[in-house]
C-alpha cells in the first residue's frame, strides 16, 4: 500500500510539472508530437489529434515532446514549431512546468488550512522562568488565559502576547507553592497577574516548557533510525548522564565531544511478556553534523513527544492568507537551505534523499493524517520547482538561460555551444541521480543489512 502511495505521490507530482509546460505551449499554438509521464514499458498509450498520450511503469521523470523544426516544406507546420517562437514564449513554456509546481503546492497548502489543520504541542505549563520573570511564574503553574484568551497549548501563550504593554496572566499554581509576590488571587488555586512585556522574543526565551524524555518520531535514513530507536521511547541517559526532559535530551546530543554518544533507552513495546529489565538497554548512536541549524550543530534524528494534539479550524478567506503565507516560507526556506548546503558540499549526503527517502517519509506523513500527506507533497513539489529551475543544461533553468541569452543577444547560442552544454548537464544531472541513489543507499540500506 505504501509502495502505491508512493508511486501516486510523484506520479501526480511529476504529472502537474508536465501539465505546466503542456498548457503553456498549447497556448502559444506550439505542436505537441507526446505528453509522456514516466519511463520504462509503456502501461496505457492513445493518441489524440496530433498528440501521443503515454503513461510508463516507472514513475520517476515525464516529457513534453515539441515539434521543434527550424525548416520544413510545410509552412503552415513551422508556425507550430516552438523553434520559431519568440524567445520570451519559449521561456514561459519552459517555466510553466516549474510554475505548476508552485501553484500546485500553494493549492495544496490552502486545502490543508480549509479543511482544518492539525496540530502538535506540549501542555502550557511552566517547567523553569528566569529574570525577571521567575518573580512571578514558578515551575508547574499552567497558564490558563492571557489577554482574556483561553490558552490551549505552549504555543497559545505567545500568540496572545502585546508588546509594550500591560499583559493579564491567569494561571493555575498548586496551593502549597504560592508566592507572597502574587496578590491577587480568584480562587483556590488560581492566580491572575498583570505583566508589562516589553520584547515578546525576550519573554519567549524566559520560559521553558514542561516537556518528557519520550522520542516523539524517529525520521527514517537518521543515526537514530539506524539504530532502532522507535517512537514512544524513553531516553534515560545520554553518556551516563540523567535526561528528566526534552531540554536534557537535547543538550546531551549537541554537547557531545565524541563522534558516538550512549543512549540508556526504555522500551515503549506494550507486550507484557517482556521483563522489565530487559526493556532498559544502551544504544550506541553516532550523530550527524547538520549546519542547517546551525555550525557544527549535532542530531540524531528524533523528535520530542507533545502531549496535545487539536485541530483548528480556519475560513476560506484565512485559508488564502495563511496558504500564500507558508507557500512563500517553503520557498524561502528551501532557498536558503539549498545556499547553505552548497556553502557546506560534504553535508549534502545527509540532506538529500532519493525514491527511497521519499517512500518512508510518505509512509510516515500518511499515518499523521490527510492534511499532513497534502502538505508533505506541496513540499516536494516546491522542491521540483527549485531543482528544475538551476541554471543547469537539461533542467528547465538551464534552457531558460539559453532563450534569455536568445533574447539579449538577438541570437541563439550556437548549435555546437549548445550541444557541448547539454551533454555537461546530462552528465551533473546522471552525477545527481547516482548521488541520491547513494544517499538513499547509505542511509537506508545498512539498516537493512
Amino acid at each position: 500500500m505504501n509502495i502505491l502511495l508512493t508511486i501516486f505521490v510523484m506520479g501526480l507530482l511529476i504529472f502537474v510539472h508536465e501539465l505546466g509546460h503542456f498548457l503553456v505551449a498549447k497556448f502559444f499554438k506550439v505542436h505537441i508530437e507526446s505528453f509522456a509521464i514516466g519511463f520504462g514499458p509503456s502501461i496505457i498509450s492513445f493518441k489524440k489529434k496530433e498528440t501521443i498520450y503515454k503513461l510508463s511503469l516507472i514513475p520517476l521523470g515525464g516529457y513534453v515532446k515539441m515539434y521543434d523544426k527550424e525548416t520544413n516544406d510545410d509552412s503552415d507546420k513551422l508556425q507550430h514549431s516552438f523553434h520559431n517562437k519568440k524567445w520570451w514564449k519559449k521561456i514561459l513554456i519552459v517555466s510553466g512546468g516549474p510554475i505548476f509546481n508552485m501553484l500546485f503546492a500553494l493549492l495544496l497548502i490552502i486545502i490543508t488550512f480549509a479543511v482544518g489543520r492539525t496540530y502538535s504541542d506540549v501542555s502550557p505549563i511552566i517547567d523553569s522562568a528566569v529574570y525577571p520573570y521567575d518573580e512571578f511564574f514558578q515551575k508547574g503553574d499552567r497558564i490558563l488565559q492571557v489577554n482574556n484568551m483561553n490558552i490551549r497549548s505552549w504555543s497559545d501563550i505567545f500568540s496572545s502576547i502585546v508588546e509594550n504593554d500591560d499583559n493579564v496572566f491567569i494561571f493555575e499554581r498548586k496551593p502549597d507553592v504560592k508566592d507572597s509576590k502574587i496578590h491577587q488571587i480568584t480562587s483556590a488555586d488560581s492566580i491572575t497577574i498583570s505583566l508589562f512585556i516589553e520584547n515578546y522574543l525576550s519573554f519567549y526565551e524566559s520560559l521553558t516548557p514542561k516537556t518528557s524524555n519520550i522520542i516523539g518520531e524517529v525520521n527514517p535514513g537518521m543515526p537514530a533510525w539506524k539504530a532502532g530507536l522507535q517512537a514512544g521511547d524513553r531516553i534515560l541517559m545520554i553518556d551516563g548522564v540523567n535526561t528528566e526532559n526534552w531540554s536534557d535530551v537535547r543538550e546531551g546530543i549537541t554537547n557531545s565531544k565524541n563522534d558516538s554518544i550512549v543512549l540508556t533507552i526504555e522500551n515503549n513495546s506494550s507486550d507484557s511478556n517482556i521483563d522489565a529489565s530487559l526493556r532498559i538497554r544502551d544504544v550506541v548512536v553516532y550523530p550527524e553534523i547538520n549546519h542547517l541549524l546551525g555550525q557544527n550543530t549535532k542530531i540524531i534524528g528524533i523528535s520530542q513527544h507533545l502531549d496535545l494534539t487539536f485541530t483548528e479550524e480556519y475560513s476560506i478567506y484565512e485559508a488564502i492568507k495563511y496558504g500564500l503565507m507558508t507557500t512563500a516560507s517553503f520557498v524561502y526556506f528551501n532557498y536558503n537551505s539549498l545556499f547553505i548546503l552548497l556553502k557546506n558540499p560534504t553535508t549534502l549526503k545527509n540532506n538529500i534523499g532519493g525514491p527511497i527517502m521519499v517512500y518512508y517519509m510518505t509512509s510516515q506523513t500518511s499515518q499523521r493524517g490527510f492534511s499532513e500527506l497534502l502538505l508533505f507533497m506541496a513540499a516536494i513539489s516546491i522542491l521540483l520547482m527549485i531543482m528544475n529551475l538551476l541554471p543547469i543544461p537539461v533542467f528547465d533553468g538551464g534552457h531558460i538561460i539559453f532563450f534569455l541569452y536568445e533574447g539579449i543577444f538577438s541570437k541563439p547560442i550556437p548549435m555546437k555551444t549548445r550541444i557541448v552544454l547539454q551533454h555537461i548537464g546530462f552528465l551533473i544531472l546522471v552525477v545527481l541521480i547516482l548521488f541520491t541513489f547513494y544517499s538513499d543507499l547509505s542511509k537506508f540500506f545498512l539498516r537493512i543489512m
